[in-house]
């Protein structure tokens, strides 16, 4: 079974791209099938398991067959690269295993972990391979050396270590002289560094030893877009397609791309000119989709004809120019719509930052300038390393159309930041000079027409100052002498021309700016002189209320401690009273107590009776030192009649103060009324 899976995968005369396909996949299945009969997972990206011991000698055998593995990986390698990684890693497993480690194994695994970002991971791996294949015989280790020490090269590219990079690149083409692929990578670095003389020397060199190499022709194509050779770039791309390989996608694309560009940038309004315009546009259109039919998961081509249905090229664009009416407006913001859905699915296929820049496009034409913004700024950011100079300038764009619709000049500001970021990546653009010169120009421009309420003086003397060096920049564009610039040179001139006439009204602005902003001052100050006075008013009468309710306070408080006196001294006089009568009647029992006992001595003597029970009266009525007074009193003539008298008026006092229980009986011991009127007249 293994056998005829490997028979399946090998590709036959005579088989159609179908047949093989359906050959791989039908191999994919008979190794799976391998894979699991001999206890392995069905990719073959585990080691034999506890199983070995049940399996015959030539199944054993089978699991343990570094080839088998790396043929399975070579089977997924356009169908899922995670799988192959893991048949690689079984691969090489095996080879531990057999105490031979396979460099070939370890540089698959870096340039996988390398293709995946894992960069350190790579490097590692790269330098475990260059170890392994010092220990092979010359010729082999040579050859796999040369492959592995050119991926160590390109991951210490990736990591930023140029010096490095460059290090190994020269010494492979110490080596060998020929390689065109270290040629190209030290070119591409010189290119990184603005150094496109040596840069294209070195691709030329290649070039020359390697005429035919369809990649290297691909990547010249490249170098000479990027270095603002469109002219040079549309001839070799023609030749290559010519005569080399006329079904090369990557070709067809290019051409593609130029014949649109040059169609667009044609600002030729002759009759001739629009049909040149028109005949690019449906070329490049041409191209693309032939692309398309030699490979219809291309994602350039598909790009490429979303651009041309974006700007509507083969229709009213492919042969006007200049301003566009408000159907054809509206016909665009459609195309551009439609685009914007074909961007989104291309994005999809591959992760790359022109598809945010093309997105960043139908968003521009739809004057959506903040969402243009975000993809362009995408596209910078996260793969061209804010390096890109056509992307920059379209952020540039962005942000000029931007500043005026809202009238912003902070936002003219940030425009003109990105124009100066491309001509420090390209110093000799003068298109770069020119659109510098124009926004500079027109900040000012913008601060001067709008009011001084919604400007500074401090920027209008930085737009004023800018301007000035606009004048500079259009004078000196429009004196070059220069064969071909890409600019008019009288509109530079008209332009510096106006710049003169607005520069002359500065000072007449500035002064005007100045009185504003000291009007306005003036005027905050005043308020806040205002501010400040009602808050001190306020804060004086706050003091005032506060100082009154602190007084307030004070007098509440002095009342209450008052009242607050005056209570307990009523509490302190109510329990005095209290208690001068709780004595007074403690008094009062102690001699109603006595009286009785001499009441009760008077009836046990005989011939005295009434004589002891006056004297109980009279003592009850007086305090205890009188006794002694009233028996001085009752001597004498006086003594049967008298005392009768006063202990009767004293026994009604006491009665009427006291207890009113005792006294119904003590009045049955009076039997005249004779006695009666004498104690009330002498109580009288």
């Amino acid at each position: 079974m293994a056998m005829l899976a490997s028979i399946r995968a090998t590709s036959r005369p005579g088989m159609s791209d179908k047949d093989k396909l359906e050959e791989k996949a039908r191999a994919r299945d008979l190794f799976d099938r391998v894979c699991k009969s001999i206890g392995t997972s069905n990719d073959g990206l585990a080691q034999l398991n506890g199983q070995a011991q049940n399996l015959t000698p030539s199944a054993r055998k089978l699991g343990e067959d570094s080839d088998m593995f790396i043929e399975i990986a070579k089977l997924y390698q356009d169908e899922s690269i995670e799988r192959m990684e893991r048949a690689y890693k079984q691969a090489l497993q095996n080879s531990e295993a057999s105490g031979k480690t396979e460099p070939r194994l370890v540089n698959n695994l870096g340039a996988l972990q390398h293709l995946e970002g894992h960069f350190d991971e790579a490097r590692t791996m790269y330098e475990d391979a260059l170890t392994h294949a010092a220990s092979l015989d010359q010729s082999t280790a040579e050859a796999m050396s040369t492959s592995i020490l050119y991926n160590l090269a390109r991951v210490y590219e990736d990591q930023a270590e140029v010096a490095k990079a460059k290090e190994a690149y020269d010494k492979l083409l110490t080596r060998h002289p020929e390689y065109a692929d270290a040629k190209v990578r030290q070119a591409q670095m010189l290119a990184d560094l603005n150094q496109y003389n040596e840069a294209h020397e070195l691709v030329k060199q290649a070039l020359a030893s390697q005429p035919n190499n369809l990649n290297l022709r691909a990547y010249y194509t490249y170098f000479l877009v990027q270095s603002n050779q469109a002219k040079y770039a549309k001839d070799f791309v023609f030749l290559t397609l010519r005569d080399h390989d006329k079904y090369d996608v990557y070709s067809l694309c290019a051409a593609g791309w130029i014949q649109y560009h040059q169609a667009r940038e044609n600002r030729d309004l002759s009759p001739e000119g629009i049909k040149d315009r028109r005949r690019g546009f449906q070329r490049s259109a041409e191209f693309y989709e032939k692309a398309l039919q030699l490979d219809p998961l291309c994602a350039v081509a598909a790009q490429g004809l979303a651009i041309v249905v974006a700007e509507d090229a083969l229709g009213n664009l492919g042969g006007t120019l200049g301003p566009i009416g408000q159907d054809e407006n509206a016909k665009r913001m459609k195309n551009s719509r439609e685009a914007l859905d074909i961007f989104a699915k291309v994005r999809e296929s591959i992760n790359d930052g022109s598809v945010y820049a093309n997105m960043g496009h139908c968003y521009y034409a739809r004057d959506e300038f903040d969402r243009a913004i975000e993809s362009y700024e995408t596209a910078s950011k996260r793969f061209y390393s804010n390096q890109n100079v056509p992307v920059l300038l379209c952020l540039c764009r962005a942000w000029h159309a931007k500043a005026n619709k809202d009238q912003s000049f902070s936002a003219m500001t940030t425009a003109l930041q990105y124009a100066q970021k491309a001509l420090h990546l390209n110093p000799f653009d003068k298109a770069i000079l020119y659109n510098i010169a124009m926004i500079q120009q027109k900040a000012a421009e913008l601060l001067i027409s709008v009011p001084p309420a919604k400007r500074s003086l401090k920027d209008l003397q930085k737009a004023i100052e800018q301007a000035g060096h606009a004048q500079k920049l259009f004078a000196s564009l429009a004196s070059d002498k220069s064969q071909v610039v890409p600019y008019s040179r009288d509109i530079a001139d008209q332009r510096r021309k106006y710049g003169e006439s607005m520069l002359r009204r500065c000072e007449e602005h500035l002064a005007t700016q100045r009185q504003w902003e000291a009007d306005a001052q003036a005027k905050i100050e005043a308020a806040r002189q205002r501010r400040q006075d009602e808050k001190d008013r306020q804060d004086a009468a706050e003091r005032v209320r506060q100082e009154e309710l602190r007084k307030q306070a004070e007098k509440l408080a002095e009342a209450r401690r008052i009242a607050r006196e005056q209570a307990q001294e009523w509490t302190r006089e109510v329990k005095r009273m209290e208690s001068d009568e709780e004595r007074e009647k403690a008094a009062k029992k102690a001699k109603r107590g006595k009286r009785s006992e001499h009441v009760s001595g008077d009836e046990g003597v005989e011939g005295e009776p009434k004589q002891k029970k006056r004297r109980g009266k009279l003592k009850k009525s007086s305090d205890s030192g009188a006794e002694n007074d009233d028996e001085a009193l009752f001597s004498g003539d006086e003594e049967e009649q008298k005392p009768r008298k006063r202990t009767k008026k004293r026994a009604v006092r006491d009665d009427d103060d006291d207890e009113p229980a005792v006294s119904a009986p003590r009045k049955k011991q009076y039997k005249s009324k004779e006695t009666i009127s004498d104690s009330d007249e002498e109580m009288s």
